[in-house]
């Protein structure tokens, strides 16, 4: 799909918006049907498109093969609105804003097994629509795949993207078709790029929470949040250590810090130097004790 926008060329007398009407009157392949849509539909056969006219100016292209088709189209429409309805415009700002891509597997696929595998990016319910839809991070396309393994890859804007992230994402389609072995053809360093991991999937097995966490939350009270919960459980956890250890010491008799030696020269904490019990008690009524 691509888009451009159409201005008046200086001296023509022409102005917006556009006279729909008029246009669709004068032109042969145009179709103009305000209350259902409010735009010029012309139909071009080469290259075989549709060019949407708005009153605007606004020009949209779509069902071109690619983006010298896409320009050569609004050219088209652009030079017939000159020749025969007399509207010259001046085009600007074009771009291709959307590629949709056609592809194959060549093999049939499990759409619910790779649904189940790729919970978090996949999206697959045959009730309401019979394909399945693949969006990874990282992308910028989505692959529309059904059973069959056809697919769709509608939007990037340049093909270079759309072929580079379509190299990335077949080797998980192939791991879930009914051909695994040809994943071998696919290079080794794309085939992991888009690997469910074990948290993502459906069908992983539940990983077992560890115990201290969990004999530790189950002391806290019923009805407290997820966040208090864990700060009950580490409050609990300290307050069981420092039971263990207790006010006095170590289960094994030792004491909690060393004794202050205050005799002999270079031993203990006060660094060599000798008080006896007259000398300290002067020193701490000095400081005000």
């Amino acid at each position: 799909m691509q888009l451009a926008e159409g201005i008046p060329v200086a001296g023509t007398g022409i102005t917006l918006p556009l006279d729909l009407h008029s246009i669709a009157s004068k032109c042969t392949n145009a179709f103009y049907a305000p209350r259902r849509f409010a735009a010029i539909q012309m139909a071009f056969s080469s290259p075989r498109c549709r060019i949407l006219i708005f009153h605007t100016g606004r020009i949209v292209g779509t069902g071109c093969e690619g983006p010298l088709q896409a320009r050569l189209s609004v050219m088209r429409a652009t030079r017939q609105l000159a020749q025969e309805a007399g509207i010259y415009l001046h085009v600007r700002k074009f771009e291709i804003i959307n590629q949709v891509g056609a592809v194959s597997i060549n093999a049939r696929l499990n759409c619910e097994a790779f649904a189940n595998a790729h919970s978090s990016t996949a999206h697959y319910d045959k009730d309401s629509f019979v394909g399945l839809a693949w969006r990874p991070q990282g992308e910028s396309i989505c692959c529309e795949v059904y059973s069959t393994g056809r697919a769709n890859l509608p939007g990037s804007r340049r093909e270079r993207e759309m072929l580079s992230s379509w190299s990335r994402m077949v080797a998980q389609l192939l791991m879930h078709s009914d051909k695994p072995e040809t994943v071998e053809l696919v290079p080794e360093y794309l085939r992991d790029v888009h690997k469910p991991s074990d948290a993502a999937r459906d069908d992983a097995p539940v990983l077992p929470s560890s115990a201290t966490a969990s004999s530790s939350t189950a002391h806290a009270p019923a009805g407290m949040a997820n966040g208090k919960a864990r700060a009950f459980a580490r409050k609990r956890q300290r307050q069981e250590l420092w039971d263990d250890v207790g006010c006095d010491g170590f289960d094994d008799g030792s004491p909690l810090l060393p004794p202050l030696t205050a005799t002999g020269p270079g031993n203990g904490l006060l660094g060599g130097f000798s008080l006896d019990e007259d000398e300290g008690c002067a020193l701490l009524e000095a400081a005000g004790f």
